[in-house]
């Protein structure tokens, strides 16, 4: 399990069975195209789910956790990005490399970012600091999905 010993208090829910069936079958992105045709969809995003919020409190291992988890998307939604994009998760640590990291998804069919709502390192994403970034998402046509996470199960949407 991809976890750091300072992250492992939940782990043991990761591994129990399900007591249930899902609600809804998991489906290839073949199959999912067909269910948006079928229900008037024409583009969704596609969020990262629970990884990308972990990924947020796995300490040195945020950066590759959350490269990982842009992957598996990609990965998973092929060559169907004209209709699905995958949400990056951004380790903001590092501007240069978060910049780095939006340039390299974008290239792989990456049209939005999640960046949570509040100070990074310090900083509010509205510091000049942060215009490359911003130049950046804009040059490279990227939308924003700004959220902030006021505690496991709320998620609440900005702007």
């Amino acid at each position: 399990m991809f976890m750091p010993a300072e992250n492992r208090g939940s782990a043991q829910y990761a591994t129990i069975e399900a007591t249930s069936e899902p609600p809804f079958d998991s489906l290839t992105a073949e199959q999912r195209l067909a269910w948006f045709t079928d229900a008037g969809i024409d583009f969704a995003l596609v969020n990262p789910g629970s990884i990308g919020i972990l990924a947020y409190h796995l300490g040195d291992h945020r950066r590759e956790a959350m490269r990982l988890a842009n992957d598996f998307l990609v990965d998973h939604i092929g060559a169907h990005t004209n209709r699905m994009s995958p949400v990056a998760v951004v380790d903001w640590s590092d501007l240069d490399q978060a910049i780095a990291e939006l340039s390299r998804m974008r290239e792989r069919g990456s049209r939005a970012f999640w960046l949570r709502a509040e100070p990074h390192n310090g900083q509010s994403p509205a510091h000049p600091d942060w215009d490359k970034v911003w130049s950046a998402a804009n040059r490279s046509r990227h939308d924003r999905a700004a959220s902030r996470w006021q505690h496991p199960g709320t998620v609440r949407r900005l702007g």
